[in-house]
C-alpha cells in the first residue's frame, strides 16, 4: 500500500513537472508582441504604419428613448476610455461643439456632419450610432468615420429587447475600438514623419539610379489670425528634396517677388516663366497653405490645415505631379496647431509627388522668349527657308562657273 501511494506521487510529481514545461514553452513562444510590433505590417513604401494614440470622439448615440440613448452613449465611451490606443475628446468640449451647431437633440446624421464635428474637436475618428427596437429585437449600430479622409464604417449587434443589454453594448465598444485600430490607414492621413528615417530609406532606394532635376520650392502659406513668421510647408518639402539628394536653389531672398508671381499662377491660365528661377532649374514646385483656429478642448488648441502643391516644369508649366493635404491638429497654442499640421500635410505631399520627379527629364526651354505665345509649330519656318534659298547660289550653276574656269 506504502508503495504504491509513493508510485501516485511521483506520478503526479512527474505530469505536473511536464505540464509545466509543457505549458511554459509554447507559451513564451507565443506570447504577443509588444504593441508596437502587432501593428507593423508593411506599407508598400517598406514602413511600418504608425501607432500613435488616436484621439477619438464619441456624439450621442440615438434612440426613440432618450434616457436609453443617453446610457448607450455613456457605456460606449467608458468601454472606449479604457482603451489604451485612444484617447477620447473631453465630453464638455464635444457637447459645446454640438451645442454651437444645433446637434445637441438631432445628433449627427451623416459622415459629412462627423466630420464637421470633428473638425471643431480636434478629433481624428469620431464614432456615433442609433440603438434599434424592433419586433422584441434590439440592435445597436456604431459608425465609425475618419475625419480626414471621410472613410466610413460601421459595426453592429443584436439581441432580444428581453436580455441585459450590457453585454451588447461591452461588445459593440469592442468591436468599434478594434475596428478604428484596425482600419487606421484609411481613417487618418498618414503622416510620414512617424517613421520618416524608415520612409526615407525606402524612398532611397526605390530612386536608385534615377535622374535627379534640380528643383526651387515656393510655397505660399497663411495662417488666419497670426503672422506667419516662417514657412513650414516649404521648408519641409525642401528637407524632404535634400535628404534624397535632389539640388536645390534656395529662392529665399526673392521670396517676396516668388509669392507674387505664385498667386499670378494661380489667378491666371497662362504660364509665365518665372525670370527669377536660374535657368538651370528643371522642376518648380509651387502651392499653398493655410491654417486657421478650430477651437480649444482641455490644454490643446486645435487648427485646421489645409496644403497643396504643384510641381511644374519649370520650362513649359507642365504639371508633373499635383497632391493635397487636408486636416485638424492640435497642440498647445494655435499657432504651433498649424504649423505642425502644415508640416505634417506637406510631408505626406512631398513623400507622394518626390517619386514621380526622379528620372524626370525637364523639356528643352523654348526658343523664344517666355512672352511670347508662338508655340514652335507655328513659327514660319517655309519663308525661312525661301530666304535662306535665296540668299545662297543654285547648285546647278556652281558646277558651270568651275567649266568656265
Amino acid at each position: 500500500m506504502h508503495g504504491k501511494r509513493l508510485l501516485i506521487v511521483a506520478c503526479t510529481f512527474f505530469v505536473a513537472v511536464l505540464g509545466t514545461r509543457c505549458v511554459s514553452g509554447p507559451a513564451q513562444a507565443a506570447a504577443a508582441p509588444p504593441p508596437s510590433e502587432v501593428n507593423a505590417t508593411t506599407s508598400p513604401a517598406g514602413a511600418a504604419p504608425p501607432t500613435s494614440v488616436l484621439t477619438v470622439g464619441v456624439a450621442p448615440f440615438q434612440s426613440r428613448d432618450e434616457q436609453r440613448a443617453r446610457e448607450v452613449t455613456d457605456i460606449i465611451t467608458a468601454n472606449l476610455s479604457m482603451d489604451p490606443r485612444i484617447k477620447l475628446v473631453e465630453r464638455s468640449r464635444l457637447d459645446q461643439v454640438l451645442s454651437e451647431l444645433g446637434l445637441s437633440r438631432a445628433g449627427v446624421a451623416d459622415a459629412d456632419t462627423a466630420q464637421k464635428v470633428g473638425y471643431l474637436t480636434g478629433a481624428n475618428v469620431l464614432v456615433w450610432g442609433r440603438l434599434f427596437l424592433i419586433d422584441k429585437q434590439a440592435m445597436m449600430v456604431g459608425r465609425v468615420v475618419g475625419v480626414e479622409t471621410g472613410r466610413v464604417f460601421a459595426e453592429q449587434v443584436r439581441g432580444s429587447d428581453t436580455e441585459d443589454l450590457l453585454p451588447m453594448l461591452d461588445a459593440l465598444a469592442e468591436k468599434i475600438a478594434n475596428r478604428i485600430v484596425g482600419e487606421r490607414a484609411a481613417l487618418v492621413a498618414p503622416d510620414v514623419r512617424d517613421d520618416m528615417q524608415a520612409n526615407l530609406n525606402a524612398l532611397t532606394e526605390s530612386l536608385k539610379g534615377k535622374n535627379r532635376p534640380k528643383a526651387a520650392v515656393m510655397i505660399d502659406e497663411e495662417h488666419v489670425g497670426a503672422v506667419s513668421f516662417d514657412p513650414a510647408a516649404e521648408t519641409e518639402t525642401m528637407y524632404w528634396l535634400a535628404k534624397l539628394n535632389f539640388p536645390l536653389v534656395d529662392m529665399s531672398s526673392q521670396r517676396l517677388q516668388m509669392r507674387q508671381w505664385a498667386k499670378e499662377y494661380y489667378q491666371t491660365t497662362t504660364y509665365d516663366i518665372p525670370r527669377l528661377i536660374p535657368e538651370d532649374v528643371g522642376v518648380l514646385v509651387v502651392g499653398e497653405a493655410i491654417s486657421e483656429p478650430a477651437g480649444q478642448y482641455g490644454p490643446l488648441y486645435a487648427a485646421r490645415y489645409r496644403v497643396e502643391a504643384r510641381a511644374l516644369d519649370r520650362n513649359t508649366g507642365d504639371i508633373i505631379a499635383v497632391a493635397r493635404r487636408s486636416g485638424t491638429y492640435a497642440d498647445a497654442s494655435p499657432v504651433l496647431a498649424g504649423k505642425n499640421g502644415i508640416e505634417k500635410a506637406a510631408a505626406g505631399i512631398a513623400y507622394e509627388i518626390i517619386p514621380k520627379l526622379a528620372g524626370y527629364v525637364p523639356k528643352a526651354p523654348p526658343g523664344r522668349p517666355a512672352a511670347a505665345t508662338q508655340s514652335p509649330a507655328e513659327e514660319p519656318e517655309t519663308s525661312t527657308e525661301k530666304e535662306r534659298e535665296a540668299a545662297a547660289p543654285a547648285p546647278e550653276e556652281q558646277p558651270e562657273a568651275a567649266e568656265g574656269e
